[in-house]
């Protein structure tokens, strides 16, 4: 927790989108959006979260991949359905 406490307060805003989750057994995946300002620059973060859950639905297993650019970037018309 103090991780995420400590990479977050750094940033002055953040506008976040999510996609629709994709959920079967055990497993879930989900698409992300961001755009992070920090300092006054916007940087755009997209990426894609997979989860795997235990029997008692805690996650086992997590694994993010992501591409970061300069600027600012809406998700393109259509994105996350």
């Amino acid at each position: 927790m103090e991780y995420v406490v400590w990479t977050f307060s750094e940033q002055d805003a953040a506008d976040v989108w999510f996609g629709q989750p994709v959920v079967e057994g055990g497993r879930a995946s989900c698409e992300y959006w961001a755009v992070i300002t920090f300092e006054g620059e916007a940087e755009t973060l997209a990426g894609m979260a997979a989860l795997r859950f235990d029997d008692d639905g805690l996650v086992s297993e997590q694994r993010d991949y992501w591409n970061l650019v300069e600027g600012r970037h809406e998700p393109p018309d259509g994105w996350g359905g």
